[in-house]
């Protein structure tokens, strides 16, 4: 953590740190060209002293410049737009992070890490919108949506502020927080909560001070903040990992790094809130006969909407095996138990949905329907579009949830 942020200027000036990197990508969309990181492999973001590349006038570990690849934004180009947070970890995530190596004598502040989306302004064909890590997606448009219904008149006014603030080459960056984009902490009114200040090219992280900063300030709330650690920073940790009821704490040091420190109580309920996320994940664990052991840690919405999905599968299912058992009994019936002429004459004649042919076959073999359909159901499990296939076939709604 007492590395120097990099310098960057154009997109030229980061590539050579992801190049052969396949955890990484680089997505062109339409007025903009953003790079982030899929997945973070085990020496995605090391600090490798072996392994420099140039950085105006200094040679660099690239695990630095790599930090900085989580969502930063270029104009089409090539020029830096939206230099978002480096990449940071939790306490005892990492050799650098291990209690032994943190100087807690540094000056530092704690802020409250809130619970929803990173979101910053950037500018599309001239054009001031939010964007989330990837860009413009539907939970930056919500928090435009947002940010509209909460300034009123002055909504115009906010636009032409952090229009110039992007154009003097920062990036103020938020926490989009809301009842409908709720990971684990319920908000009752959406807003975008202040969270930093960072420049575009030398990546410092800027103190809410001269008259735009004041401003910013003005017009977003802050992140709370509360203080420095007292005392023991161990004993610190222990106290705020038994809290409930926030998702923990963000030290920041003077020197612009930082850590996280989550909560148990949420660590434990974002887990469980993983495994039921979509439709799909809530079939995998009720096949599994595992729901029992989660429902216990639901709140009420959550319990409900996985509930309600259990009372629909089962009913949906019921309906599909009957319905299969009636149309296989009477088309094996209608070819009098003649397999080849079930195969040539009385399927293709019956009109019958190539999706249920299978069943068919099936029960003319002597197979069990509910195993058959059973069969079915896990292959739908694979992914989301999988199981929209499955939705389709057993009349349930599609799953809008994203893969893995």
């Amino acid at each position: 953590m007492l590395y120097n942020f990099p310098k960057i200027e154009r997109i030229e000036d980061v590539l050579p740190a992801i190049k052969g990197r396949d955890e990484f990508i680089v997505a062109e969309r339409d007025g903009f060209t953003v790079i982030n990181y899929n997945v973070g492999f085990e020496d995605t973001f090391t600090i490798d002293e072996d392994d420099l590349m140039a950085n105006y006038g200094r040679a660099i570990p690239k695990g630095v410049m790599r930090r900085e690849c989580r969502g930063i934004i270029f104009y089409p180009d090539g020029r830096i737009m939206s230099r978002p947070f480096h990449k940071f970890f939790n306490v005892g995530e990492r050799e650098e992070t291990q209690l032994h190596s943190i100087d807690m004598s540094q000056p530092h502040t704690i802020m409250e890490k809130m619970d929803g989306s990173m979101i910053r302004p950037m500018i599309v064909n001239g054009q001031l919108r939010l964007g989330t890590k990837m860009g413009i997606t539907d939970t930056s448009i919500a928090a435009e949506q947002a940010l509209e219904a909460n300034t009123g008149e002055q909504f115009e006014d906010v636009l032409d502020f952090l229009d110039g603030l992007v154009r003097d080459h920062v990036t103020p960056l938020f926490e989009f927080i809301a009842p409908d984009n709720r990971i684990v902490i319920r908000y009752d009114e959406p807003e975008l909560v202040l969270l930093g200040l960072r420049s575009n090219f030398d990546g410092g992280y800027m103190a809410y001070e001269g008259k735009k900063g004041k401003r910013l300030a003005e017009l977003f709330r802050p992140a709370p903040e509360y203080g420095t650690v007292d005392g023991s920073f161990e004993e610190y940790i222990e106290r705020q990992r038994d809290k409930e009821g926030r998702e923990g704490d963000i030290i920041r040091f003077g020197n612009g790094h930082m850590l996280k420190i989550k909560n148990d109580w949420y660590v434990r309920i974002h887990k469980v809130k993983d495994k039921i996320r979509t439709d799909r994940h809530v079939l995998a664990l009720l096949l599994n006969n595992d729901l029992d052991d989660v429902y216990p840690h639901l709140d009420k919405d959550d319990f409900d909407r996985v509930k309600q999905y259990e009372r629909d599968f089962h009913t949906a299912y019921k309906k599909t095996l009957e319905k299969a058992e009636r149309n296989a009994s009477i088309l094996v019936e209608m070819a009098g138990g003649d397999k080849k002429r079930l195969a040539v004459d009385v399927i293709p004649d019956s009109e019958l949905n190539k999706n249920w042919h299978h069943f068919v076959f099936g029960y003319a073999d002597g197979k069990d329907m509910n195993d058959m359909l059973m069969a079915r159901v896990h292959k739908g499990l694979g992914n989301t579009v999988k199981y929209n296939e499955l939705a389709e076939f057993l009349g349930l709604a599609a799953d809008n949830g994203e893969d893995e």
